[in-house]
């Protein structure tokens, strides 16, 4: 990824565009590629699966909620979980990329990820709209 400082020509610490794939997210998108070919939806629907950041390798179990991915890894920052709940119909390698990206970013800063079990927690992915506000694009008061 081209980069300035810490941030790529586009001036994002995380970019769609400039974003490599690498082996760990073509490993992490056939792990879940194939997960959702061999198991049946009802298994998956509210499945969790934990994922490596340091080479995108999972363990390969479908966990029934993310603490219950998080307790079976060594720490919970080593990893992002996947909810398969928000992606019944796979993932590309791209995606995964930057899925991986996004949560390596957040934990080299100290932030934790938001757990989609539990209500009222703040997401690190934006709406369009939110976008749209932070970028100047509309005004927050816009209907």
């Amino acid at each position: 990824m081209p980069v300035r400082g810490n941030k790529c020509v586009h001036g994002n610490m995380v970019c769609s565009l400039c974003t490599i794939v690498t082996d760990a997210a073509k490993r992490m998108s056939d792990t879940i590629n194939s997960t959702i070919a061999f198991k049946k939806w009802d298994e998956l629907a509210h499945g969790w699966m934990a994922f490596r950041l340091a080479d995108g390798s999972s363990d390969g179990v479908v966990y029934d909620c993310r603490a219950d991915a998080v307790r079976h890894q060594l720490h919970e920052t080593l990893c992002a979980y996947w909810c398969f709940r928000q992606g019944m119909g796979g993932a590309n390698p791209r995606d995964c990329q930057i899925f991986l990206d996004v949560h390596r970013h957040a934990y080299d800063n100290g932030a934790r990820m938001a757990d989609s079990d539990i209500q009222r927690q703040p997401s690190l992915i934006l709406s369009t709209r939110s976008h749209d506000i932070l970028t100047g694009r509309i005004s927050p008061h816009a209907s």
